[in-house]
């Protein structure tokens, strides 16, 4: 790749010359082989390429920065990763108890009052309750 500046050439006769060029482009990045191919057919294509091996240079520089920068992100990004595993791996090891077994205990609880509820609801009707019937609907029943 190579910065360069893209020049239109003026005619002269069925040819083009390089002392009558007007700036087309600036600046840009093109790959160096297609930029020498069209330089090197200047005359009959009417354009010319002009190198700046400066901005090359910066632009190369600057790709490296940025494929470093890249590298320090993922490399930071693996010790972040390794350092929640730890803390996860921790979190699990304790013996705490969390609140989704609380909700599961209450669950249980409540699966279990359901049961004694529809039990007494059958006792008293002669019936089985509605399927579809929760804890306040069966004690709303039963008083």
């Amino acid at each position: 790749m190579v910065s360069c500046s893209v020049y239109k050439l003026l005619k002269e006769g069925s040819r083009y010359v390089k002392n009558g060029k007007k700036l087309d482009r600036t600046d840009i990045i093109l790959p160096r082989g297609y930029v020498e191919e069209k330089n090197y057919s200047w005359e009959t294509n009417g354009l010319w390429h002009e190198k700046d091996e400066e901005k090359t240079n910066a632009f190369y520089k600057a790709q490296e920065l940025k494929y470093k920068a890249k590298q320090d992100a993922q490399r930071k990004k693996g010790q972040l990763t390794e350092v929640m595993s730890e803390i996860l791996e921790n979190a699990n090891k304790s013996n705490k108890p969390t609140k989704s077994a609380t909700k599961k205990e209450e669950a249980v609880d409540s699966t279990e009052e359901l049961d004694v509820l529809k039990a007494e609801y059958q006792e008293k009707f002669g019936k089985k309750a509605h399927h579809l019937w929760g804890i306040d609907k069966l004690k709303e029943k039963l008083q």
